[in-house]
This record gives C-alpha cells, sequence and structure tokens, in this order.
C-alpha cells in the first residue's frame, strides 16, 4: 500500500435507487457551493444528458452551471464549474472527481485530490464495482471516509 498522502475519497452509501439523482446533485452542489470545479464522471453520453438535466432542475431558485464535454473530441480547459464527462479515460482536471459511472475507476483517477463517489447498497453488480473503486483509492493512498447517505459537511 502506498503511504498515505493529503487526498480524499468520500463514499456516501445510497440504499435505494431512487436515493441516487437527488444524492448525486446534492454533493456536487455542496462541492460549488465551497469553491471547488467539479468534473462528473457518467458511463454514457446518455447518462450524461440525464445528468444534464438534473443539474437544470434540481432546484426551483436555479440551477448549477454546468456543461456536458463532447465525447472523445480532446480535453478542453473547462470554462464551467461543473463539467459532465461521459466515459472518457482522459479527462480535465478539476478539483473534484464525482465518480458517478458505478464501473471501473478511471485510469486517471489519481490526478485528482478530492473524489466523491457513491456505494450503491441497492444492487449487487454496482456494490460490487464499488468495493473495487473503493480498493483502488486506498491502494493509491487517499484518506477514506464512508459517509451514511445524507451528513452534514
Amino acid at each position: 500500500m502506498k503511504e498515505k498522502t493529503n487526498k480524499l475519497a468520500q463514499f456516501i452509501e445510497i440504499a435505494g435507487k431512487q436515493q441516487r439523482p437527488q444524492l448525486l446533485c446534492l454533493w456536487v452542489k455542496r462541492c460549488y457551493e465551497n469553491g471547488k470545479t467539479v468534473l462528473i464522471r457518467v458511463d454514457s453520453e446518455k447518462a450524461a444528458g440525464y445528468v444534464d438535466g438534473l443539474l437544470w432542475t434540481f432546484e426551483d431558485a436555479g440551477f448549477l452551471p454546468h456543461a456536458v464535454a463532447v465525447a472523445e473530441s480532446g480535453v478542453e480547459p473547462a470554462v464551467d464549474p461543473i463539467l459532465i464527462c461521459a466515459g472518457q479515460e482522459r479527462l480535465p482536471i478539476m478539483q473534484v472527481l464525482v465518480e458517478a459511472s458505478g464501473g471501473e475507476p478511471c485510469g486517471c483517477f489519481e490526478k485528482f485530490d478530492h473524489i466523491i463517489d457513491f456505494a450503491y447498497l441497492y444492487d449487487e453488480h454496482l456494490k460490487s464495482m464499488s468495493r473495487r473503486r473503493f480498493g483502488a483509492y486506498q491502494s493509491a493512498g487517499y484518506s477514506m471516509r464512508l459517509i451514511k447517505g445524507v451528513e452534514k459537511n
């Protein structure tokens, strides 16, 4: 195991599928409100479109400013504080990686100092993939924090 660093990986437990969109938006909003730039990694362009819609409608009083990266068009510096990427391995580096793909850890996760990920407890395959990502982050020396559902910062 690598030596511990100041890098942090937070795993938020999601007990039911219906909690997934709400918790994703809540954690992205927390990062944004704390002045952090956020990269949301999803598994497909369809998922990117879904998350795009969520961020527009998450709150009645406004939206979270964001953009969707075009797949495999090359990585451009992000202008928006929140960027949604679908499945790319070559990701622009922002302050926080929100891993929402549910799949294997991305090959460049170690470039991020802060990762927010989700432990999907309602599906055995997703739970298994969550454990793989948890192990990868832990092996890379990240400080690990498991959060049950919604917790105040």
